[in-house]
């Protein structure tokens, strides 16, 4: 129209433009419609101002959506709205309710939509006194009976993201048969999962009429980050079951949830089938994601190569790989990332990750002094992780005094973690301290601590089964105990002894050895021995430390039965190849 030049727009023509760049999410074509406008006269069109409002604030472009604003002589509800929406969505919720102080000294009266977005600014401040205030004049504006689907929604929503379900429940209740809505359940599935009531969102969600992709990411969501990560990747494959394609929230759930259980055949589908073509290299969260998950399952080397393919690389992937190498052992590797990403990403500042790293470097390397003392001029407080690392590094060694310091420190942070007890225990008990190790354990049972039973897991297939020791609930627990046979006699002959020395039941040596047979981790092994293709590498994720005894006996079992094994546990990775473990026996 414009080049034909017999036709000019006017101000009818100018908010259609401006509206269709806002369905587009193309601010740029806007800012040239804008200067169009400017060049056309209608710049004080009050249609043409609520549209152009719209888009800059819609977008998060709030100064220019302000000077918009300013400039405007005449300011309905439409355009207070457009303003009060952008400063509640984009991280300026003060300035929302500001702007609303203006509203009630004005001529103008707020609607609906006025009071949804202030109900949104409550829950971004996480205020639910103002979210009541809102309600009452909520009622008090347009009385009960003008509480329309989407007002009440509103409500449900703000109540739920504040944590105060009680309310939440009685609003939703009120909707009646008006509670169809999937916005209205989504928020009430999303308010039970963030307070830690999974049960109860699953329940609703499974009520749910109609659910779209955010109850999905949800309630997918809520497990993941619950630490139910088998039941995260169950309802993900019920999701694909409907059809339903994820998103870059679900699928980086979904990565994180294989990553935890070391499942790689379902980490590697999510890979090939949602991320290797479409998104790899543009989209970086997903890509951290998925370098992460090979990372965690054991594949290291397919983690790196996706790592090198990347052009532009952030912090977080940098940070992925670097602990990735150091879980896997593979220090050098690790230490020389770090400095790549020193020349290569301006302005890094250490993070508590790579302080880890150089505790687990120096303490792996017997320098359990200089490990602590490079604790104590940290910049921040030790966590969890960098103790463990410690006590580990001082078990191996033999330190006596620093695996007390590191072990008080841990029960310090979490006094009801049994595996911290135990780790003491032992160590003192390979100090020939039985006294003292005695006293840890009456200290457990004073307490009502007990240690965590232990479970390993491994991937078939795109199945995962778990053992736990001594446990014969396996479909193949008949096949699995001739295997656990035949792996001992052939350890035996190669001259392994079973190592009972941390077996402290009252029990005769020959029942201490059936123990140690039946750990989680040998049943585990004894599955993949059975099942798995004969060149398929074994993987096995367990929930606590690997013991001696299972350490050793892996090591004979790769070269017994020529087949490569890898073990992740809760400190890392072991790769046992030919008799020999990528840890050098340090763990």
């Amino acid at each position: 129209m414009v080049c034909d030049g017999l036709v000019f727009p006017n101000n009818f023509t100018f908010p259609f433009l401006i509206n269709a760049c806002a369905k587009l999410s193309s601010v740029k074509s806007g800012e040239v419609i804008h200067c169009c406008v400017i060049k056309s006269g209608y710049e004080s069109d009050i249609f043409i101002r609520n549209s152009l409002i719209h888009l800059y604030a819609n977008f998060g472009n709030l100064d220019c959506a302000e000077q918009v604003f300013g400039g405007s002589c005449e300011r309905d509800i439409v355009a207070f709205n457009s303003m009060i929406n952008g400063y509640a969505r984009h991280g300026r919720p003060t300035d929302a309710f500001r702007l609303f102080g203006e509203i009630r000294y004005s001529d103008v009266k707020p609607d609906e939509f006025t009071i949804v977005s202030l109900l949104s600014a409550c829950s971004v401040l996480n205020d639910v006194n103002a979210g009541k205030q809102i309600h009452v004049l909520m009622y008090k504006n347009l009385g009960i009976d003008g509480c329309n689907v989407l007002l009440r929604s509103a409500l449900v929503d703000m109540y739920a993201k504040c944590g105060v379900m009680r309310l939440a429940e009685r609003v939703f209740s009120s909707m009646g048969n008006n509670r169809t809505t999937t916005t209205a359940w989504s928020s009430m599935v999303s308010g039970y999962a963030r307070c830690g009531q999974i049960e109860i969102a699953r329940r609703l969600f499974d009520e749910m009429v109609e659910r779209d992709l955010v109850s999905w990411t949800i309630m997918i969501g809520a497990y993941t980050q619950a630490g139910r990560y088998s039941e995260a990747l169950g309802l993900f494959a019920e999701m694909e079951g409907e059809g339903i394609k994820p998103d870059e929230v679900i699928l980086v759930a979904a990565l994180s949830a294989s990553a935890k259980l070391g499942a790689l055949c379902i980490g590697e589908r999510l890979h090939n089938q949602y991320i290797k073509d479409e998104l790899f290299g543009q989209n970086l969260i997903l890509t951290t994601a998925t370098v992460d998950m090979y990372a965690k399952c054991g594949s290291i080397d397919i983690a790196f190569d996706i790592f090198k393919g990347v052009q532009e690389k952030t912090v977080f992937l940098y940070n992925a790989m670097i602990h990735g190498f150091a879980q896997h052992g593979r220090s050098e590797a690790a230490m020389k990332l770090y400095k790549e990403m020193e020349s290569a990403v301006h302005q890094v500042e250490p993070q508590i990750e790579h302080y880890c790293c150089l505790v687990d470097l120096l303490g792996r390397s017997g320098h359990v002094k200089e490990a602590y003392d490079f604790i104590q001029k940290m910049p921040f407080d030790a966590n969890s992780v960098i103790w463990r690392s410690l006590l580990g590094s001082c078990h191996i060694h033999g330190n006596i005094e620093m695996g007390e310091i590191a072990a008080k420190r841990l029960l310090e942070m979490d006094p009801n973690h049994g595996a911290r007890y135990v780790v003491l225990s032992n160590m003192l008990t390979d100090a020939n301290r039985w006294e003292d190790a005695g006293r840890v354990r009456e200290l457990m049972e004073d307490r009502g601590i007990v240690k965590p039973p232990g479970w390993s897991y491994i991937e078939a297939n795109g199945t995962l089964h778990s053992f736990q020791a001594s446990k014969k609930s396996h479909s193949q627990s008949k096949e699995i105990d001739l295997m656990l046979e035949d792996m001992a006699t052939q350890l035996k002959s190669a001259g392994y002894i079973p190592d009972t020395t941390h077996v402290l039941f009252d029990i005769d040596e020959e029942e201490k050895e059936t123990v140690v047979t039946y750990h989680s981790e040998k049943l585990a092994l004894a599955y993949g021995l059975i099942n798995l293709d004969p060149q398929a590498t074994i993987r096995i994720v367990k929930n606590l430390r690997i013991c001696a005894d299972c350490h050793s006996a892996f090591k004979l079992c790769s070269k017994l039965y020529t087949r490569e094994i890898v073990v992740r546990d809760t400190i890392r990775f072991h790769h046992f190849k030919n008799g020999l473990c990528s840890c050098k026996d340090f763990w």
